[in-house]
């Protein structure tokens, strides 16, 4: 006779007669990956699933590292006093989401402080029943700087040069100060 003797999460114990089987099986799938240029007006981390969901249903999206709630939905209704201020005023969610079983989240005016991994779970009951993750990068305005140059006397600071690609920034120096710490502040963006 075959009988289940125990089911544990994705792992569980089949015995048939003499024969014992132990069976693990690990899911793993990979998360998505979204990008957007920072000064873009939105962002939307994506997650789609059946449709109709009923019941007391909750759906959180957090962000890990550092841990915030972004957008808590709750029995119908959003809760925005569990999100974090950082989040507040920033973030919209369809209003049938329940009917269509899209959860995706849209986040409004990204910067590169928004970057990290984003999950979303889904909650009937108190009970766990969906999960997603998604990793956003949000890519920032900087340009790369190739080279710097600095002469330097015992207390002056005489010259600073730092190349970018094409920008060039070169203190004057008649605004140069007596510190090297106020001689890089006093530096401007010369056009020449």
């Amino acid at each position: 006779m075959k009988t289940l003797s125990s089911f544990l999460g994705s792992s569980f114990i089949y015995t048939s007669e003499n024969l014992l089987l132990s069976v693990f099986v690990v899911l793993s799938v990979i998360p998505v990956k979204v990008e957007v240029e920072e000064g873009a007006t939105s962002v939307t981390l994506p997650f789609k699933t059946t449709k109709n969901l009923s019941g007391e249903i909750q759906v959180i999206w957090e962000r890990y590292e550092p841990f915030q709630k972004a957008h808590v939905f709750t029995n119908g209704q959003n809760q925005y006093e569990e999100q974090h201020e950082v989040y507040r005023g920033r973030t919209v969610m369809n209003e049938d989401l329940l009917k269509t079983g899209d959860l995706s989240l849209t986040l409004e005016y990204p910067t590169d402080a928004d970057s990290g991994e984003y999950k979303c779970l889904v909650w009937r009951k108190g009970t766990f029943i969906r999960k997603k993750t998604v990793l956003l990068k949000v890519k920032g305005w900087f340009f790369p700087v190739v080279g710097v140059q600095m002469l330097c006397s015992p207390l002056h600071l005489l010259y600073v040069q730092v190349h970018s690609g094409e920008d060039v920034i070169r203190p004057r120096a008649n605004r140069m100060e007596n510190t090297i710490f106020m001689s890089v502040l006093s530096c401007k963006l010369d056009s020449t």
